[in-house]
């Protein structure tokens, strides 16, 4: 399992394919194994920015629905007692 921060999501997402390709190519053998990238929600939000202030609805959708249809996990924040 990999953790992926806002750059790497924004990349996979929004990229060209030169772009993405390394980063794919990393994940590649990990696919199929289950939650095999794990993300935050404030990564979810923060890939949600651009598509919101363009008024890009089909980049807002992909920004949304990637992370349920890829297999991505996403961390479970708890507070301190």
């Amino acid at each position: 399992m990999i953790h992926a921060d806002t750059n790497v999501v924004i990349r996979l997402l929004e990229g060209n394919a030169a772009a993405r390709a390394p980063l794919e190519a990393r994940l590649l053998p990990l696919r199929g194994t289950g939650r095999f990238l794990l993300t935050s929600r404030l990564t979810r939000l923060e890939c949600r920015v651009k598509p919101l202030r363009d008024g890009d609805a089909a980049l807002l959708a992909l920004a949304r629905s990637a992370p349920r249809c890829a297999g991505w996990g996403q961390m479970a924040w708890h507070q301190r007692p």
